[in-house]
């Protein structure tokens, strides 16, 4: 894989377990629209929403959702920011791999490990 990998994904319904299990939310984009050349893991990557030309940076998860039910999804937390209305589309640029996906014993773990993965993200992101 290759990156930077930028593509335009329709927005989904989630289930809201980013938001009120994890305390992180998510913009859930359909995997039908995720390259096919993007391998499962976490990523750092930048965002515009809908039409909006701002930039936002951004938190993604693409792969299996090991500490819940298993089910794949692409979702991206918007770092530092709230979007107040749904989103019809997103346009991602994926920047860079932090890691891959793993399993985690508590919530609370899974949570400190997005924490973690959000401040690399700044790092990674502030110097593009």
């Amino acid at each position: 894989m290759t990156l930077p990998i930028s593509f335009q994904a329709s927005v989904i319904p989630g289930k809201g377990i980013g938001e009120t299990r994890v305390g992180f939310p998510t913009i859930n984009v359909s995997l039908a629209d995720v390259p096919i050349e993007l391998e499962e893991g976490i990523f750092a990557c930048a965002v515009k929403i809908d039409d909006d030309e701002t930039e936002y940076m951004g938190a993604m998860h693409y792969g299996p959702r090991i500490v819940f039910d298993g089910s794949r999804s692409c979702e991206v937390h918007l770092i530092d920011t709230k979007v107040n209305h749904k989103p019809g589309s997103a346009l991602i640029h994926v920047s860079k791999f932090l890691r891959n996906i793993q399993d985690f014993p508590s919530i609370e773990e899974l949570h400190n490990q997005i924490e973690k993965d959000i401040d690399e993200c700044k790092a990674v992101l502030a110097v593009e």
